[in-house]
């Protein structure tokens, strides 16, 4: 399985979904998806379509690039709230998971965006994974609530700095990546918008990569999208096996609240 995650330099609106720039984002990149991939997509690149829509992009986007598809969210509005939210959808069309952003922030806020049911844990071709918006990523009670131990983590994101520059933000964000990295033992990998990428008149700080928990250089901690705006990563399913097998002799689980199972390689 290759993880691709995407960072979008489109202007982002609101008012409409940017789902069908992502084919040809992937064409002008080079990366080529394979049936076992899975293509992971920033909050809010549905915007504000109603359900329907976003599910059909979503599934056409699915279909057409041959992968499963992570489908970053939209604001779904439903009778008298409105909720962030996103869906995960096979190459055959199928939806095998829906999640919702269970920690609303800022803008949405006054808003009254309301809090949702939180993340999903779902697998595929035996890799579990877990899929969560952006807020709810730093809330470490969004891991502990798994029982079991997702092998990848995906968080579809639009990163704000509360700084006049993306940099503090963005060294957070990799530090944030790179320990939960190493304390659930699993992948993480994240999808964003370009800085400067704008919502609500507040710039993203561009944080999108992959962390690795067990690499064999430094440099392998993090490894961001940079200027590529997609990038895929292979999954080293060895490495994360040895990681936990290493734990486990030395009685040194920190996720000892989640059930612990064979990753297949």
């Amino acid at each position: 399985m290759r993880l691709i995650v995407t960072q979008p330099a489109i202007h982002f609106s609101e008012s409409c979904s940017r789902i069908r720039d992502i084919i040809p984002l992937l064409e002008r990149t080079g990366v080529s998806p394979e049936n076992a991939d899975v293509l992971v997509l920033p909050e809010l690149i549905g915007g504000s379509a109603d359900r329907s829509k976003y599910l059909m992009e979503v599934e056409e986007l699915s279909h057409n690039a041959g992968v499963c598809v992570v489908g970053g969210s939209h604001y779904w509005r439903e009778a008298d709230r409105v909720v962030n939210c996103g869906a995960v959808v096979n190459p055959q069309g199928q939806i095998i998971a829906t999640y919702e952003k269970s920690h609303p922030y800022g803008q949405e806020l006054c808003d009254r965006v309301a809090a949702g049911n939180g993340g999903a844990f779902f697998e595929i071709g035996g890799v579990r994974c877990l899929v969560l918006i952006c807020a709810d990523f730093w809330y470490s009670s969004s891991f502990h609530a798994c029982e079991l131990q997702p092998d990848v983590v995906f968080v579809p994101a639009f990163s704000f700095s509360e700084r006049p520059t993306p940099e503090i933000a963005r060294a957070r964000w990799r530090h944030a990546a790179i320990t939960r990295a190493y304390e659930f033992a699993t992948f993480v990998a994240i999808s964003d918008w370009a800085y400067p990428v704008a919502y609500r008149g507040r710039a993203s700080s561009g944080v999108a990569g992959l962390a690795h928990p067990n690499p064999t250089a430094a440099r392998g901690l993090f490894q961001g999208v940079g200027r590529a705006r997609v990038r895929s990563f292979e999954l080293d399913m060895t490495a994360l096996q040895d990681l936990r097998a290493s734990r486990s002799e030395r009685g040194f689980c920190l996720q000892s609240s989640m059930k612990i199972g064979s990753v297949d390689r």
